[in-house]
């Protein structure tokens, strides 16, 4: 083992917005990441090519949202908000030192150096982090355990995308039908359990990846069982959809129904862009758009021209077993990182 100060050992430094005022820098060259861009793994926004980080380069969320850490796959760049952290390959490997920074993220969500609208960490606070580094052989023997675990969650994370993208291509049939036909609704008093909201919806992919902890919202939440569809109302935009993989309280800008009917043809509808557009035409209001349960019921789709037995239960238990994936990694980090 080897102490070193991570400055010493690596390029640490804050991202940066282009100018929107100038075109020419926003081509579609490169992903340009916010904080909730890093853990879902996907880029809301490209820009061009000026600036850019090496694919296993760290990020870190440091003001705002505090403590979401992720690895680059691609070269790309970033904004004020996140921290980034690209290892001399002589002292550490990406990948460990992004498991490492696993074990922190409690660590990190609890430094503030100032700010005075949100907390900040500095720059200067990581790179006069204290890290100690095991041999670059060891750091390989626990990378070799966990990635298979990783790889293993990703394969499940492309089964559930080649579904879903199977149920959009499914031809649609002349006949029609309500969602509100697809449903019975549900409203249960909460059991003070683990808890949903949109925060941890991913977008339009059916996937509900962790739960908040009991009392994050303390009011306005409603139990649901295992296998209930849920919608958020807030903001359609987003296309935040899922089925819960586990009970839960659900927070109350989320519609809840317990399905009737098997849901081809809604997820088919929810699969293509011109439903969002229907979605957002619906919601009213100007600062955070919100779409009326009645609304959202009274929606007329097409059926499509066959069905996947039990799709409601096939993806329920895909999302399931990324999360089974997800907590194992967790645990492994936790053992063999220290």
């Amino acid at each position: 083992m080897a102490i070193y100060k991570l400055g010493d050992i690596s390029i640490i430094q804050n991202g940066s917005t282009p100018s929107t005022k100038n075109e020419s820098l926003w081509k579609k060259e490169i992903p340009f990441l916010g904080p909730s861009d890093i853990e879902a793994n996907r880029a809301s926004r490209y820009v061009t090519k000026n600036k850019a980080k090496r694919p296993g380069t760290i990020l870190i969320s440091t003001t705002a949202t505090i403590g979401n850490i992720g690895i680059l796959e691609v070269e790309s760049w970033f904004n004020q908000q996140i921290t980034s952290i690209e290892a001399n390959p002589n002292f550490v490997k990406d990948k460990f030192l992004f498991y490492y920074f696993l074990t922190q993220k409690n660590k990190i969500k609890k430094i503030s150096d100032g700010g005075s609208v949100f907390s900040i960490i500095h720059v200067n606070t990581f790179r006069n982090w204290i890290i100690d580094l095991s041999s670059l052989e060891e750091q390989q023997k626990i990378i070799d355990i966990i990635e298979p675990i990783e790889k293993m969650k990703n394969k499940f994370m492309t089964l559930n995308k080649t579904v879903l993208e199977l149920i959009k291509k499914i031809e649609l049939s002349d006949e029609k039908i309500r969602i509100i036909d697809f449903f019975y609704e549900v409203r249960e008093k909460p059991k003070n359990i683990k808890q949903i909201s949109a925060k941890v919806l991913s977008e339009n992919k059916g996937l509900i990846l962790k739960a908040e902890s009991p009392n994050t919202y303390k009011t306005n939440t409603f139990y649901c069982n295992e296998g209930t569809f849920i919608f958020c109302s807030i903001r359609t935009y987003l296309q935040k959809w899922g089925i819960t993989p586990f009970d839960a309280d659900v927070n109350g800008t989320l519609f809840q129904f317990e399905i009737k009917k098997n849901l081809t043809p809604l997820i088919n509808y929810l699969k293509n862009e011109s439903s969002w557009s229907t979605f957002n035409l619906l919601s009213k209001g100007t600062k955070m758009p919100v779409l009326s349960k009645k609304d959202f019921l009274n929606i007329e789709i097409n059926k499509t021209k066959f069905e996947i037995k039990k799709i409601d239960l096939i993806l329920k238990n895909i999302n399931k077993i990324i999360i089974d994936m997800e907590s194992l990694i967790e645990k492994s980090v936790s053992l063999l990182v220290k």
